[in-house]
């Protein structure tokens, strides 16, 4: 029975995380306007903020609830021709895209899956590029030109190419997301994910629970109804 009820749970899990395929909302608000901490995500989110790492710090690494590695490094401050803090952000935040010529990656893995996503994006540019995955495969992406309300012209200042990014993908699943830019730079702060999925596991043993207690209530009306006869 156990192990009839293993199965099931795996199933429906799988049915719930992969049978929803609306199209992804993209939204953004201005950035250096936000309060407090430019956080701009949606209520109950978990964030990523980078204060728990030091300065100068790349390569792998963890922040918050994400593992991090790649070309990136988590920088404060500004370097001309390198990188710049997103608008009014004086915390520190992560760059990438400044360490070699050509396409500089840095990826941030998720021990779960998540639903939605948030990041303050600074000086956005074209050629920054946000890719999210699932088990390895591609569900969306989204350059730097297509962010509702943003200029991408690079500005380091203006509300205008300074925006707080929010991405809902309406019950599809990421555990992964990349940060690709092929030029000086791709900087990003306060990270944020809402709408955890179980693990597949998780749901299995919750739904074989739900079958004993199921059990165990027949059992006991059984029982019952021999002692009454």
């Amino acid at each position: 029975m156990m192990r009839a009820m293993l199965r099931i749970g795996a199933a429906v899990a799988a049915l719930l995380v992969t049978g929803a395929a609306h199209a992804t909302i993209v939204t953004s608000i201005s950035g250096s306007t936000l309060s407090p901490n430019f956080k701009g995500a949606v209520i109950g989110s978990t964030y990523i903020t980078f204060e728990d790492v030091a300065a100068g710090t790349g390569g792998a690494f963890t922040s918050g609830i994400a593992s991090f590695s790649g070309d990136g490094f988590v920088e404060s401050g500004t370097v001309v021709n390198k990188f710049a803090m997103p608008a009014g952000d004086t915390t520190n935040y992560l760059a990438t895209g400044f360490i070699k010529k050509g396409l500089n990656v840095e990826t941030a893995t998720f021990s779960t899956g998540y639903t939605k996503f948030g990041l303050y994006w600074g000086s956005i540019d074209a050629y920054n590029k946000i890719i999210f995955k699932n088990g390895g495969t591609t569900i969306f992406q989204l350059n730097g030109g297509s962010v509702p309300a943003a200029v991408d012209n690079g500005n380091q200042t203006s509300d205008l190419s300074n925006k707080y990014v929010n991405f809902d993908f309406q019950g599809k699943v990421f555990d992964e997301v990349i940060f690709e830019s092929a030029r000086p730079s791709f900087e990003v702060d306060n990270l944020a994910v809402a709408g955890a999925i179980p693990e597949l596991p998780t749901w299995a043993m919750m739904l074989a629970g739900f079958g004993l207690v199921g059990l165990q209530i027949r059992r006991r009306k059984t029982l019952g109804a021999n002692d009454v006869a």
